[in-house]
C-alpha cells in the first residue's frame, strides 16, 4: 500500500515538472536559441590560441656533486622529486629567462608601450589602487614602472604555460599557449634547455662550495689528527709506558704470588696464635706439661722418657736398698736433674712459642703491606691504560675521520658530476597547424546545454514564484473549497462576441459547455434545498465574475425562469453588455420605490432571462443594499422567478458582497487562472466565512486549456474533450 503511495507521489512530481516545462515550452525554446546565438558570437569573436607541448623525462639519479647524503643532496627517490622539479620549471627565474632568450616581451602579444602607445604603469594596476601622489612619484621612478612592466609580462607568461607530471612516470608535459603557433612551440624547448643548464649551473656551483668546504675541513682533521698524536706520545713518555701489556702481567703475577702468601701466613699466624692462647698466662708446671703443644715437644718427650726411666732406676733401688743409701740418693739426685731440664725446656718451650706467634704476625703484616702495594701499582696501571685508550681513541676517531673525508674528496669528480644524467627532451615542441581554443564544437555544446538548463531553472523559478492558481489542487488545497467548473480561455471568439454573451451566441462552444458544467453543479448541489438567490463574486476587479454570471444566467435560463440581478452599483457592467443605456431604471430606483418593476426589469429576446440592470449609481450603494427595502424586494423577486442569479461587488474591493450573501442561498467565487494571487483569494474567502456566507465553491476562470498539460492528480482532461468539439464522441 506505501509503495503505491509512493509511486503515486513521484508520478505527481514529475507530472508537475513535465506540466511547468510544458508551460513554459515556448519560452524555454525562446531563450535558449538568443542565449544560444550570442553565446556562438562570443566564441567566434574569441582569438585562437594555439598550444605546443614538449615532452621530458627527468632522471632521478643520485648526483655525484657531494657524496655525503646530507650535504647539498636532493634524494631522488622521494615521492615529492618530480612535483619539486615541476615547480622548478614554472619558477619565476626560469620564466625570466625564457623570456630574455627569446625576446618575448617585444612580441606583440605581451609588448607593453611606455609611451607613445597610449600605456601608463597605472594600466598594469588596478583603478584608484594608488593615491594621487604616489602616481605621480611612480611615474618618476623608472626603475618601479620597468619592475611593474616586467612583472606584467612574467605573470603574462606564467598564466600561459603549464607543466604536468604524469602520475608513477619520470615523464613531464610542458605546454605553452599563445596566439603565435611559433612562439607557442619555442618556448617549451627553450624552457627544457635553460632548466637543464640552470641545473648544471647549480651542480657546478654545488661543486665548487663542497670542494672549498671539504678542502677547509680536511686541513682541520689533519691538525686534529697530528694534535691527537702527539699528545698520546707525550703521555707515553711521560707515564713511562713501554709496553702496557707486559707490565700488566708482571704486576698480576706478583700480586697473585703475595696472595698466595699471605693467605699462608694467616694460617700460620693463626696456628701460632691458637698455641700462644694456650700457653698464655698459664703459671702451674703441670698444667703446661698437660698443654699437647708442650707435650708434644720433641725435647719434653726426651725428657719425659729420661724422667720415667729415672723413676723406674729409683723405684728398684728402693726394693733394694735404704733411703740413704748412695745409689738411692744418687738416682733421686739425677731424677731431680731430669725434672729440672723438663721445667727449663718447658720455659723454653713456651718462650719460643710467644716468639712464634710474634713473628707469624709480623710476617703477616709484612706480606700485606707488599699485597696493598701491588694493588695501588695495579691502580695506578689502570689509570693509566684508561688515559691512554683516551687518546689512543681520540687518535683513531680523528684518523678515520680524516681518512673518510679524504676518499670522499678523492671521489668527488666534476667531471662524472657533469655526465650524470638531467633530463632529457624525448618530444620536442611543434607549431600547431590548428587552434587549442576555442573549441568551437564543445563551446558551443556546453553553451546550447546551458542555455537550455538555465531556461528551464528559470521556467521553474518563474513558477514557484507565480502565486496563482492554476489547477483543482491549487483551488481545493489554498481555499478548501471544491471547484464547480473551469471555463477555458477563449482564443477564437466569433467577430463581435464579447465572452460575456459567448453562451448565448455559441452553444456548441467549449465555452458554452463548460457553463453548463457549472450550472450542473449548482443544480445538483441543490436537488432537496434547491438554491433560489445565486450570488456570483470575486476577489479583485477583471476576474470573470461578470461573465460567470451572465452566462450562468444564460444557461440556467434554458430550464427556467431566471433573473439576473446587476448589485455591483460601482462598476456595473450587466447593463453595457446586453446593450442598456447606462441611465436607465434600474435596481437602484427599485430599492428606492421611484420605479416599478416593470419599468427597471427588461426580458432578453429568445430566451427565458429577465435582466435587472444597477441602474443610476447611488451615493452609497452600501446602504442601498443593507437595507430592509432591498430585501423586501429581493424577497418578492423570488416569489417571481425561479431562480435569481446577482452579479456582485469584488470581496476585496468594497463589503457589498459580503452583505449581499446573508440574502443569497448560494455563492460562487470565481478566481482567474495564473492572475489572482492565493492570499488575495484566501482572504476574500476568510470575509465571506467569517459572516457564513454560503459558499458553495469556486469557478477557475479564463484557463489556458492548450497549455496546461495536466490538473490536479487526474490531470484537466478538458483539453482533448474541447478540442474534439462539442456534439463529437467524446470516446
Amino acid at each position: 500500500m506505501s509503495e503505491s503511495v509512493q509511486f503515486e507521489e513521484s508520478s505527481i512530481n514529475l507530472q508537475d515538472y513535465f506540466r511547468v516545462i510544458g508551460k513554459f515550452k515556448w519560452n524555454i525554446v525562446g531563450l535558449s536559441v538568443v542565449i544560444t546565438v550570442l553565446g556562438l558570437l562570443v566564441i567566434f569573436s574569441l582569438p585562437q590560441i594555439y598550444r605546443s607541448t614538449a615532452t621530458l623525462i627527468l632522471e632521478a639519479g643520485a648526483s655525484k656533486v657531494v657524496s655525503i647524503p646530507d650535504l647539498f643532496s636532493v634524494d631522488g627517490n622521494k615521492r615529492g622529486f618530480y612535483w619539486t622539479q615541476a615547480q622548478i620549471l614554472k619558477s619565476r627565474e626560469l620564466a625570466e629567462r625564457v623570456i630574455d632568450r627569446l625576446n618575448i616581451s617585444e612580441h606583440y602579444e605581451y609588448k607593453i608601450e611606455r609611451r607613445g602607445g597610449g600605456f601608463s604603469f597605472k594600466d598594469l594596476l588596478p583603478k584608484g589602487i594608488l593615491p594621487q601622489h604616489d602616481e605621480v612619484s611612480l611615474e618618476q621612478n623608472t626603475d618601479k614602472v620597468n619592475e611593474l612592466i616586467r612583472s606584467s609580462i612574467v605573470a603574462k607568461f606564467s598564466s600561459n604555460l603549464s607543466v604536468e607530471v604524469v602520475n608513477n612516470s619520470q615523464v613531464v608535459y610542458i605546454s605553452f599557449d599563445s596566439g603565435d603557433p611559433e612562439l607557442a612551440a619555442k618556448v617549451p624547448n627553450a624552457l627544457v634547455d635553460i632548466y637543464i643548464e640552470s641545473i648544471l649551473e647549480s651542480r657546478l656551483e654545488m661543486t665548487r662550495k663542497a670542494t672549498s668546504w671539504l678542502t677547509s675541513r680536511l686541513e682541520n682533521l689533519r691538525k686534529n689528527l697530528e694534535d691527537s698524536e702527539k699528545a698520546l706520545q707525550d703521555y707515553r713518555e711521560r707515564s713511562g709506558l713501554i709496553d702496557v701489556e707486559g707490565v700488566r702481567t708482571t704486576v698480576a703475577a706478583k700480586l697473585a704470588e703475595l696472595t698466595s702468601r699471605l693467605v699462608e701466613a694467616r694460617k700460620l699466624r693463626a696456628q701460632a696464635e691458637n698455641i700462644y692462647n694456650q700457653v698464655n698466662g698459664v703459671k702451674d708446671m703441670e698444667r703446661l706439661e698437660a698443654i699437647p703443644s708442650v707435650l708434644g715437644h720433641p725435647l719434653v718427650n726426651q725428657f719425659k722418657q729420661n724422667e720415667a726411666d729415672a723413676l723406674r732406676v729409683l723405684s728398684e733401688l728402693r726394693q733394694r736398698y735404704g733411703d740413704k743409701h748412695p745409689k738411692i740418693v744418687a738416682a733421686a739426685t739425677e731424677l731431680e736433674t731430669i725434672r729440672a731440664n723438663i721445667r727449663k725446656q718447658i720455659r723454653q718451650i713456651i718462650s719460643g712459642i710467644k716468639s712464634e706467634y710474634d713473628l707469624a704476625v709480623a710476617d703477616e703484616r709484612a706480606i700485606a703491606d707488599d699485597v696493598r702495594k701491588v694493588e695501588l701499582e695495579v691502580q695506578e696501571i689502570n689509570r693509566k691504560e684508561y688515559e691512554l685508550r683516551v687518546l689512543e681513541r681520540d687518535v683513531e676517531s680523528n684518523r678515520q675521520l680524516y681518512d673518510m673525508f679524504l676518499t670522499r674528496f678523492k671521489e668527488t669528480s666534476i667531471a662524472d658530476d657533469m655526465q650524470s644524467p638531467i633530463g632529457r627532451l624525448v618530444d620536442p615542441a611543434r607549431p600547431s597547424f590548428s587552434p587549442y581554443k576555442p573549441n568551437v564544437q564543445n563551446l558551443s555544446l556546453a553553451v546550447f546545454v546551458a542555455s537550455v538548463v538555465f531556461s528551464i531553472v528559470l521556467a521553474f523559478v518563474m513558477e514557484f514564484l507565480d502565486h496563482t492558481f492554476k489547477g483543482i489542487e491549487d483551488v481545493e488545497r489554498r481555499l478548501k473549497l471544491s471547484l464547480i467548473g473551469v471555463l477555458p480561455l477563449m482564443r477564437n471568439m466569433k467577430e463581435n462576441k464579447s465572452p460575456q454573451k459567448q453562451f448565448l451566441s455559441d452553444k456548441r462552444s467549449n465555452f458554452s459547455e463548460s457553463v453548463r458544467t457549472i450550472r450542473t453543479g449548482l443544480l445538483l448541489s441543490g436537488l432537496d434545498n434547491p438554491h433560489k438567490v445565486v450570488e456570483v463574486t470575486s476577489s479583485l476587479p477583471g476576474e470573470g465574475k461578470s461573465t460567470v454570471a451572465v452566462n450562468l444566467a444564460l444557461a440556467l435560463a434554458e430550464m427556467e425562469k431566471v433573473l439576473l440581478l446587476d448589485a455591483d452599483m460601482r462598476r456595473p457592467s450587466v447593463g453595457k453588455t446586453f446593450g442598456f443605456d447606462p441611465k436607465v431604471t434600474g435596481l437602484s430606483a427599485l430599492v428606492a420605490g421611484s420605479a416599478k418593476a416593470s419599468e427597471c426589469i427588461h426580458k432578453v429576446e429568445d430566451t427565458n432571462l429577465w435582466i435587472l440592470p444597477s441602474g443610476i449609481v447611488p451615493p452609497n450603494p452600501l446602504e442601498l443594499l443593507s437595507s430592509k427595502r432591498f430585501a423586501d424586494v429581493l424577497q418578492q423577486l423570488g416569489e417571481v422567478y425561479d431562480r435569481i442569479v446577482i452579479d456582485s461587488a469584488p470581496t476585496q474591493a468594497v463589503s457589498d458582497a459580503l452583505v449581499l450573501s446573508k440574502h443569497a442561498s448560494a455563492l460562487l467565487y470565481v478566481v482567474k487562472a495564473d492572475t489572482t494571487p492565493y492570499h488575495v483569494a484566501q482572504q476574500g474567502i476568510k470575509r465571506l466565512r467569517e459572516v457564513n456566507a454560503p459558499l458553495l465553491g469556486v469557478v477557475l476562470n479564463r484557463v489556458d486549456i492548450e497549455k496546461a498539460t495536466g490538473y490536479g492528480k487526474s490531470g484537466y482532461g478538458y483539453q482533448g474533450y474541447y478540442s474534439s468539439g462539442y456534439g463529437s464522441d467524446p470516446g
